[in-house]
């Protein structure tokens, strides 16, 4: 059973690939602040203010917890 770790909100984590953002490429390794937990940690919005501002919504496997910004 493949199990991923849940973060809860408010937690620094950065995008483990490059996301596509409306045309716009937020690079792999971007930091952002989970604002939003969707179920047990199915999925996140994630808010970022550079190189793109942008809220997004990510899956568990497309980002990483980090300890602090």
């Amino acid at each position: 059973m493949l199990t991923t770790k849940s973060y809860p909100e408010l937690s620094a984590v950065k995008t483990l690939k490059p996301i596509d953002v409306d045309g716009q490429i937020l690079p792999g390794g971007s930091r952002g602040t989970i604002v939003l937990v969707y179920g047990d940690g199915d999925a996140y919005e994630v808010e970022f203010t550079r190189p793109i501002p942008a809220i997004i919504t990510l899956e568990p496997q497309d980002i990483t917890g980090i300890g602090s910004f």
